[in-house]
């Protein structure tokens, strides 16, 4: 389980006199008030308040027994019965350089917003497979661990690089792969859409897929400092100006377990 607190500083007074200012309620015009002055309305003393919401993500995990190498196909699956064998078409879409197929594994609105991102920064088919060509074929997937929140299920792996090796006695070329113990894990979310699996973009920002490799299992981080409301509140009359000191921002503070 990963528990998110996030802190929110309400500056109640001040947002609240902020809003009328902007509204014109705080003063009348001195043609509405028959004098050359407007008219101020007192206030108390601003106080800060503290809202805490905290943010409970369930997820259940399980390690691969032993840890599973996954193979290659040679074409796009009619379906996919799990997320393993989605993931598997994508690194065989990947080995083949295949953007067409690589593009069918995920799901129609993640499908899609992945165009929408490539038509933004202007990226073409061409410089997806120029990413991708130096890695073609050289990549050992490693299964480690399954992760289960709510309807998705999150593959965790590692990515080792396979590199040629030439053997001298034979002049024969063989492959070996470089296993590196400390390779940072990688995950990848999938779910049932038009019932069968396929990978998404659903969960891109959720912290079980941003914090599923760290120790941590709580965070804490104020939201909303209100700092910008004091610069705001002072072009107001003297009789209801308020003065909220800035809270410190705690950006991303981790607590133990």
């Amino acid at each position: 389980m990963i528990v998110v607190r996030t802190r929110q500083i309400h500056r109640i007074a001040a947002a609240l006199l902020l809003l009328a200012f902007y509204s014109g309620s705080l003063w009348a015009s001195s043609s509405e008030s028959g004098g050359g002055t407007a008219h101020t309305y007192p206030t108390s003393k601003a106080e800060d308040h503290d809202f805490v919401l905290v943010s409970h993500y369930y997820f259940t995990e399980r390690d691969y027994q032993p840890q599973v190498v996954l193979p290659r196909v040679s074409q796009l699956p009619a379906e996919t019965q799990s997320p393993e064998e989605v993931l598997i078409s994508q690194f065989s879409a990947l080995d083949a350089l295949d953007f067409d197929w690589w593009l069918k594994t995920w799901d129609g609105p993640s499908a899609q917003k992945i165009q929408d991102r490539m038509t933004a920064e202007q990226k073409k088919e061409a410089e997806w497979r120029k990413q991708w060509q130096a890695q073609a074929g050289k990549m050992r997937v490693v299964l480690t661990r399954w992760l289960l929140s709510g309807d998705y299920v999150v593959l965790v792996y590692r990515i080792e690089p396979v590199v040629e090796q030439k053997e001298a006695s034979t002049a024969v070329k063989g492959v070996k792969h470089a296993k590196i113990e400390n390779s940072p894990e990688v995950a990848s979310v999938f779910h049932l859409w038009n019932g069968t699996w396929h990978a998404t973009l659903d969960l891109e920002n959720d912290p079980v897929v941003l914090h599923f490799a760290d120790t941590n299992a709580a965070y804490e981080w104020t939201v909303r400092p209100g700092g910008p409301l004091k610069d705001s509140v002072k072009r107001l009359p003297s009789a209801v100006k308020a003065s909220p000191q800035n809270a410190e921002v705690n950006g991303g503070t981790k607590s133990e377990r």
